[in-house]
């Protein structure tokens, strides 16, 4: 585990898959619009790299 990971690029982390970044959505409930966090990254728009497991290296 002593190269560095082409995914992040030594970082440990990358863009959300599943709001590609943003954090979550604006969604319309019952005739109101409000931002829903995404499930996975819970607004951050980051999560672990899943190629090296959030180490960097690998």
């Amino acid at each position: 585990m002593n190269d560095v990971c082409r995914n992040c690029g030594g970082s440990g982390r990358e863009r959300c898959l599943i709001c590609d970044g943003a954090g979550g959505k604006w969604r319309e409930i019952e005739g109101e619009t409000e931002w829903e966090k995404c499930s996975l990254c819970w607004g951050d728009g980051i999560n672990s790299c899943i190629n090296c497991d959030g180490t960097g290296r690998v």
